[in-house]
């Protein structure tokens, strides 16, 4: 039946002893899409709907949804029912109240839709304006870049036991600092700072990938340490850069002013370099080093946190707390690689794509 709501909607009901949720939605029709039409974009099609962690309204929902099915599988309702009514029986340990951290990443995802599709837009607009002249020079810029991000990539093909560390630090950077309400710009440039982190390792010594640091000889020790001045040195050689290699200049800089290389303090540390030396922490703990096993996406976040104050940024603990409990709960997967991709990465990841790789 075509005209039927369960035909035209998309619903997501979850049902569990502990955990209640629903979202329901439905695009806008071809006549509310006027004037322009139904966009060909995926990302410009507008549904309107709600979502709800309420358990009284969530069951109701099901139970319509249920007695929909009916008119199309009886017996398949049947069978939902009763599972239905057996949750419903099943006594379990209070409900977390996560309405607060899901209710502002939803208002995130909302703002960022209506911001993708204003940049598409506009992308397009500029793209067919652009002249000859903008197009050389562009190119030019992006001929540079492209020599940097193959640097970066030959490093991550030299750590096999974190070849995707660039691409997965890259996303999950991009995700905190959309959840910080960055200007497009600054995440312009995080996320080109997390491909780029670890360019200063392009001549580092075999030993530096094979084992912790804890096992370095003083040589090592020392190239490790100065590892991040060393890559926005070479990132200075290119002007357009200069804002990225300012990200990765100050990555080993600590909160509490012990770190590297100008032993800057708290907010004296830019927000983009604090986002990138803390993930790049958290994603190397969940990855195996040498003799030292992965950890857990909360074990790793854990090890994090008992650096909070000392080494990183409190308040961003936390954020990536929130995002590693919304993911071990099921509600979010973790990003694996940026919303924006370059090309030259895209050419080249073969067997080297976050999916082959141990889960972020």
């Amino acid at each position: 039946d075509e005209i039927d709501p369960i035909i035209q909607e998309w619903n997501l009901i979850i049902l569990a002893p502990t955990y209640k949720a629903m979202v329901l939605c439905r695009e806008l029709s071809t006549e509310e899409y006027l004037p322009e039409g139904k966009p060909d974009v995926d990302t410009e099609r507008k549904f309107y709907g709600l979502w709800s962690f309420d358990q009284s309204l969530v069951s109701a929902a099901a139970e319509i949804f249920i007695e929909q099915t009916r008119h199309y599988n009886s017996p398949l309702a049947d069978s939902l029912l009763e599972i239905h009514h057996q949750i419903l029986a099943t006594k379990g340990p209070p409900l977390a109240d996560i309405s607060g951290v899901v209710s502002r990443i939803v208002t995130y995802l909302q703002s960022s839709q209506q911001q993708m599709v204003a940049i598409n837009r506009q992308t397009r607009d500029l793209w067919e304006l652009e002249g000859q002249a903008l197009r050389v020079s562009r190119n030019l810029n992006a001929n540079k870049l492209q020599a940097f991000l193959r640097m970066a990539q030959r490093v991550d093909e030299r750590d096999t036991c974190n070849p995707t560390a660039s691409l997965q630090v890259a996303a999950l950077s991009e995700t905190l600092g959309q959840l910080l309400d960055l200007p497009a710009l600054q995440l312009r440039r995080l996320r080109l700072a997390g491909l780029l982190f670890r360019v200063g390792l392009v001549s580092a010594p075999n030993e530096v990938f094979d084992r912790t640091s804890d096992k370095f000889d003083e040589g090592t020790l020392s190239f490790w340490r100065d590892r991040s001045f060393i890559g926005s040195q070479l990132l200075q050689a290119m002007p357009e850069l200069a804002p990225v290699a300012e990200i990765v200049k100050h990555k080993l800089e600590n909160w509490d002013g012990s770190g590297r290389p100008e032993g800057l303090r708290g907010e004296e540390i830019p927000i983009a370099s604090r986002i990138v030396g803390l993930v790049a922490c958290f994603q190397d703990l969940t990855q195996p080093r040498g003799d030292r096993p992965a950890l857990s996406l909360t074990a790793a976040w854990e090890k994090c946190r008992e650096l909070s104050g000392t080494r990183f940024d409190p308040a961003l603990v936390e954020t990536l707390g929130n995002v590693v409990r919304l993911a071990e709960m099921g509600l979010m997967e973790l990003p694996t690689r940026p919303s924006q991709l370059p090309n030259i990465w895209l050419e080249d990841l073969g067997d080297r794509t976050p999916a082959a790789a141990p889960a972020l």
